[in-house]
């Protein structure tokens, strides 16, 4: 048995980085979070510091560590390679059988010609700043600290930002119980139940708007009710997490049904260097695991909005 002196094993690791490799090809995670979680099991010293790291993506279905395939593929959600800002939905792509008029001749002028125009735009946005999925939801090139009400745009970390996601949950189910949260300053990843008795779930997507990846599944968490959560709790371990890493630069909240010793939100703070810290807390707040940080506690950052990458 394990004295929480043991050291971690290669297999611990691999284990747990099938784990979150099988959450980022479900849509649980983004790149830029897969690659800290990464970097944190490389660096856990005990199977208890690489089970923390994975403990709120442990696999939701019968199919231990596989990722969940959408009912239909071109919903899923594919994330560029920076991981920055918002996912972007993967566009169909439809076969047909044409026939080809004499003027084809011409395509390859026009095809250069609207590669240039695409390149010239994607400088425009990349510059703009501006991230958008499918065309819905709130865009928005600003993360704000934990607590700050933008006049624009949304911070999910906040009071209102979670009073909205209830909203939008409320309004689709009819409830706000869940089988697990992800919370991100501008968007929100929720694993919800499709009826009122069974485990069975689909995957929602919210930046403003709650939109179904079709990720369905069944899930082996507890519902939990979110409308349990005060905000103001969640945003305290926030700050309290992001103040024990020097100059954060990401930051999230995961929410799951309590836990044997009460665990019921989990806080993670790192920053461009990949350091990191992370604490567990019941709903009240009271604290039941931390990380021990990267380096010494510093003052919590100010309250201040963070231009996104």
């Amino acid at each position: 048995m394990a004295d929480g002196t043991e050291k971690a094993s290669g297999g611990d690791r691999d284990a747990a980085s099938k784990v979150v490799d099988a959450a980022l090809a479900s849509g649980r995670i983004i790149q830029a979070d897969r690659d800290l979680r990464i970097e944190q099991i490389k660096a856990a010293n005990t199977p208890a510091e690489v089970q923390n790291v994975v403990r709120d993506l442990q696999p939701s279905s019968p199919q231990a560590g596989a990722p969940t395939t959408p009912a239909d593929p071109v919903s899923m959600v594919r994330y560029g390679p920076t991981g920055g800002g918002t996912p972007e939905v993967a566009q169909p792509v439809r076969a047909a059988n044409i026939k080809i008029p004499k003027i084809a001749f011409l395509l390859p002028a026009i095809i250069g010609v609207a590669v240039i125009a695409a390149f010239a735009l994607g400088i425009f946005a990349f510059v703009k700043g501006v991230d958008t999925v499918g065309g819905n939801g709130v865009t928005d090139s600003q993360t704000y600290a934990p607590g700050i009400e933008p006049e624009d745009g949304i911070n999910v970390l906040s009071v209102k930002g979670y009073a909205d996601l209830l909203d939008a949950i409320r309004g689709s189910t009819g409830a706000t119980e869940a089988f697990s949260a992800v919370l991100y300053p501008t968007y929100a990843v929720v694993e919800l139940p499709v009826d009122d008795s069974t485990q069975r779930s689909d995957r929602f997507y919210w930046n403003g708007e709650l939109e179904s990846q079709q990720s369905y599944g069944t899930s082996t968490d507890e519902r939990y009710d979110l409308d349990e959560i005060d905000p103001a709790v969640l945003i305290r371990l926030l700050k309290k997490v992001r103040a024990r890493v020097e100059a954060p630069t990401s930051w999230y909240a995961v929410i799951n049904a309590p836990r044997e010793d009460g665990t019921v939100l989990s806080v993670f703070a790192s920053n461009e260097y990949s350091e990191s810290a992370y604490v567990l807390a019941t709903v009240d707040g009271s604290i039941t695991y931390q990380s021990t940080p990267t380096l010494s506690p510093s003052p919590e950052p100010p309250d201040v909005e963070v231009q996104t990458p």
